[in-house]
């Protein structure tokens, strides 16, 4: 026990010794690892930040993190709708009808029709809500550019259009169109709608496919039962166990392949170009350890002549690139710390990299700002990656020298 104590601590201080016999070149080494892994975890952050932030600006403004539906309602493969499915409140699991309560999940009914005005008539899908729920405040109410939100003394019905939408059709608050639909009886349904208000997403399509109304005057104009509905907008995932018969859950992911596969797309572009940055500091790495092996060929023939086994060469270079290694990752990681955590003060507006200009995403306009926020998930990822490929590195400088010391 004593004799392998001791050899190990020789061993370790060997090592540890002529890691510094050349601190320049170490100190070079260590940088570009540093460099690195600051970097990397930068990177990372902002794609994981970057996700985050696009998904709540898209969700929250109209479709949500998921919806509750009847199973038969949407037909994502024709990319529509079957308005003739619906549910009703009374099925809704205690739980949901607390958050609904609560004003955190908001009903629709949502239909497609045509509005036509004295010139022209286009299709939208009209979306009647609760109007003031907590989550079309958010999403709707805040985006009224001219005339006013819905109104519940009014005893007109009322209707908001999209900036768009209302352009494209030249009617402005305070004049009336005609709504024309098809009723869940099979009945045709038309009425008169008073344009309440028109609201700014920002110039996306979404501003020329929807018009919203009350959930009640939805509910009349397609001969709906009064408790029915479409959809439950949620804030959230919603869990199997929450689901009422014959309805299932669609996730944003399926709503908008569009923004998800975009989002997938970028995800994976950050971890190539990660992994490139690694292989490419493992070159440097590898160059700098052929260099400084061969320099040090003949002490490792001295060794071999002394009677000390390759095993002890091998052993010696594996725990010096380990040190080199580690404290370079550990100074990076502190480094990256303070960096990730001034930017989750300092958010970074996204529009700086695109000149200025706002960031379309499903048809919807975004303003994201990314907060960063501290993960161990990329610190372990960072470092395992790193580690690996700089000790991969030693592989071909360890192989080039090795067979020219013989033991004797």
């Amino acid at each position: 026990m004593t004799i392998s104590k001791t050899f190990f601590k020789f061993l370790f201080t060997y090592s540890f010794r002529n890691l510094w016999r050349r601190p320049k070149q170490t100190l070079v080494l260590m940088s570009a690892i540093i460099f690195s892994c600051v970097f990397i975890l930068w990177v990372f952050n902002l794609n994981y930040a970057s996700f985050k932030e696009i998904i709540k600006e898209i969700t929250s403004q109209y479709v949500g993190i998921s919806q509750l539906t009847h199973e038969n309602y949407y037909k994502l493969d024709k990319n529509s709708v079957n308005s003739y499915k619906y549910l009703t409140s009374q099925i809704l699991p205690p739980s949901l009808q607390e958050e609904l309560a609560q004003g955190k999940f908001s009903l629709r009914v949502s239909s497609p029709v045509f509005l036509s005005a004295s010139k022209k008539t286009l299709g939208v899908m009209l979306v009647g809500t609760h109007a003031h729920d907590e989550f079309n405040r958010k999403s709707i109410a805040n985006t009224i550019v001219s005339g006013s939100y819905f109104d519940e003394s009014s005893n007109k019905k009322s209707i908001l259009l999209g900036k768009r939408l209302a352009y494209a059709l030249k009617v402005s608050p305070g004049e009336e169109i005609v709504v024309l639909g098809q009723g869940v009886d099979g009945s045709l349904a038309n009425d008169l709608f008073v344009v309440r208000g028109i609201f700014d997403f920002g110039g996306g399509e979404l501003e020329k496919e929807v018009a919203f109304t009350t959930i009640e005057n939805a509910r009349e104009f397609f001969s709906m039962p009064p408790t029915s509905f479409h959809i439950v907008v949620a804030n959230r995932e919603l869990k199997s166990s929450e689901l009422p018969p014959s309805s299932k859950v669609i996730s944003w992911r399926d709503l908008m392949p569009d923004v998800a596969l975009s989002l997938d797309f970028f995800a994976l572009f950050i971890w190539i170009v990660s992994i490139v940055i690694i292989i490419v500091v493992s070159f440097g790495t590898a160059n700098s350890l052929f260099i400084s092996f061969v320099e040090r060929k003949k002490e490792m023939e001295m060794l071999n002549i002394v009677g000390a086994p390759n095993l002890f060469v091998i052993s010696s270079l594996f725990i010096e690139v380990c040190l080199l290694t580690l404290l370079s990752l550990a100074i990076g990681n502190i480094l990256s710390y303070f960096v990730i955590l001034f930017f989750s003060h300092n958010p970074i507006n996204l529009e700086l990299f695109t000149g200025g200009r706002p960031i379309m995403m499903g048809g919807i306009i975004i303003h994201p700002k990314i907060y960063f926020s501290v993960s161990s998930k990329f610190y372990l990822e960072t470092n395992f990656l790193i580690l690996l490929f700089t000790l991969l590195a030693m592989i071909y400088p360890l192989l080039r020298v090795l067979p020219s010391s013989k033991q004797h």
